[in-house]
């Protein structure tokens, strides 16, 4: 199995070895570069800020919430800028400059990965985030070697529990960080494409994530190679059980199904489909042998077993590959440039950022983009400079998922990553994440959770909403104005200052509306002034601060608002 030249196979190979997995030692001939989004961005804000000034005429406090929706978890009131600056500064530089800074600041952060005081501070909640992946495996195999079976479990069971709420919590920390946390959001919709169960693959998962993380600016080939060598995946869909003789069909029908094509195998109710319940026989034929170690003091790597291997050479959707790990690398290959894969993916992507109907022409252009094995950065690219992207259709026109509302409100609130206090504060927004239908990087289904976001309107996710909604804003939090936080009556008190200054309310509610760091979109209008005045003219004033409304009801008005809760 030797690689020859610059073949797309060699270099398929030396991905591996970027991974840290190995098929044999001649595999170390080639190295396949993988870009960085760190870098892959650089030189994008002028056409970002063409985008944004051919939008139809939307206000840029508006592109700046549509920024922070789609491409993060929601604005965070301590960080530099949050999109009502955006509008004061297009209130008094114009436009154009206001544009040119939104444009910086998503540049900026497309290849924003956070930096090391943000994953400390996860860690020191959660010590096994980020931990080797050797010493995680070492102490799995420390644990296996506990000869009675009490003890086993005993040893075994809570280190395991450990990695499933590690992994959980990690990725809810994830998305408490920075400003905007582009990175982050892109990282959640990869993991969630190749879904894996940590509940499966406890000492794999957080590996995977950063083996996702790391190309999500190459290729779509990357991600799938990536994603089908990775141990947590081969364990996940069984395929490293998989063997001549005994062939394991779960990878092979995902890899055609939800991978790549998007569809099912042809039946009555797929007629279009390019492939049959044959070709997932004979797909997962082509992949057996695919498996991985599991030694002591070394991490766990991808490793092809040709005793295991099925030489049957069959024919798949109209091509013969070869025998041999080289027939899987090569069956990967067409797969990632079909037209149904094409779709899939474009359709998923414009999706995440345009809303649960994604126009059509986008989805094609996305598609004319895909180059060979699906570049990127150019897809990417493509998506973000539509004027469609950033005009007013695009602003709160889906639903928020259950991660993207916690976070999103966490940081609303003043509680990005750095200010949360312990422990369990991290774990209550985990169970407020769990109670709206969703345990991150814990969802049973290879489908993961739904991109759709009309897919969690339901009594359930309506009610928990109201819920986290009230928690957070309970007087543990702080109310922000002026950018400053104030604590139980502390809070009340600044309000009641002003409310009594004027018994309607008119000065409580001009004040909120420019100050509230809180606030959702709709009371940026001139006609979101009525709502906040409307509700302090209610005549059930709280009984401490002699205000219609109490700080903590404001927040969990405003969390619990349909502006809010959509994004």
């Amino acid at each position: 199995m030797k690689t020859k030249g610059k073949s797309w196979l060699g270099g398929a190979l030396a991905l591996t070895l970027c991974l840290g997995f190995a098929s044999n030692a001649n595999a170390q001939q080639v190295w396949r570069p993988v870009k960085s989004c760190s870098t892959a961005f650089l030189g994008f804000q002028k056409d970002l800020e063409k985008a944004m000034k051919d939008s139809w005429g939307t206000e840029v406090g508006q592109q700046a919430v549509i920024a922070y929706d789609k491409l993060g978890y929601g604005e965070v009131p301590a960080s530099n800028s949050t999109p009502q600056d955006y509008t004061a500064m297009e209130e008094m530089f114009g436009a154009q400059m206001a544009r040119r800074a939104l444009a910086d600041k998503v540049e900026r952060h497309l290849g924003y990965m956070g930096g090391p005081g943000h994953t400390d501070h996860i860690r020191k909640f959660l010590p096994k985030y980020r931990m080797n992946y050797r010493a995680l495996n070492d102490e799995m195999i420390r644990i296996s070697k506990i000869v009675d079976r009490q003890e086993r479990a005993k040893a075994r069971n809570p280190y395991i529990n450990e990695l499933r709420r590690t992994a959980s919590m990690g990725a809810i920390g994830q998305a408490l960080g920075g400003s905007m946390n582009v990175n982050a959001m892109m990282t959640e919709f990869w993991f969630n494409h190749f879904n894996v169960d940590a509940t499966k693959v406890p000492i794999h998962a957080m590996h995977y994530e950063r083996q996702l993380q790391a190309r999500m600016c190459g290729t779509f080939l990357d991600l799938l190679v990536t994603s089908a060598t990775h141990p947590a995946m081969l364990r996940y869909l069984d395929n490293f059980r998989s063997r001549r003789g005994s062939i394991n069909e779960n990878y092979g029908r995902e890899l055609l199904e939800l991978y790549t094509l998007g569809i099912g195998p042809k039946t009555s109710a797929e007629k279009n489909s390019p492939y049959t319940q044959k070709t997932v026989t004979d797909a997962s034929r082509l992949l057996t042998g695919w498996t991985f170690t599991r030694n002591e003091g070394e991490a766990p790597k991808f490793i092809f077993r040709e005793k295991n291997h099925d030489p049957a050479r069959p024919k798949i959707m109209g091509k013969t590959h070869p025998a041999g790990f080289n027939g899987g690398m090569s069956l990967l290959k067409d797969l990632a440039n079909r037209a149904f894969t094409k779709t899939n993916i474009c359709t998923k992507l414009s999706t995440e950022l345009f809303g649960d109907k994604p126009p059509s022409s986008i989805v094609s252009g996305c598609v004319a983009r895909w180059g060979t094995d699906g570049d990127l950065v150019a897809i990417y690219k493509y998506l973000l400079t539509r004027p469609r992207f950033w005009s007013g259709s695009n602003l709160k026109n889906s639903v928020k998922t259950p991660i993207e509302l916690v976070a999103s409100g966490s940081r609303a609130m003043g509680y990005p990553i750095n200010r949360l206090e312990d422990y369990n504060h991290l774990r209550h927004l985990y169970w407020s994440v769990q109670a709206l239908g969703m345990t991150p990087r814990r969802v049973a289904p290879p489908t993961g959770y739904p991109v759709v976001g009309r897919a969690w309107i339901n009594p359930n996710y309506q009610a928990e909403a109201a819920n986290f909604g009230y928690k957070m804003a309970d007087d543990r939090v702080p109310l922000r104005l002026d950018d400053k936080n104030f604590w139980g009556d502390g809070k009340e008190r600044k309000i009641a200052s002003i409310a009594k200054s004027e018994g309607n309310g008119n000065a409580v509610s001009d004040y909120l509306f420019l100050s509230l760091r809180t606030r959702p979109v709709g009371y940026w209008s001139e006609a979101g002034r009525p709502l906040l005045r409307d509700a302090f003219a209610r005549p059930d004033k709280d009984k401490n601060s002699g205000l219609a409304l109490p700080g903590r009801t404001i927040n969990s008005l405003i969390l619990n608002s349909n502006n809010f809760v959509r994004k």
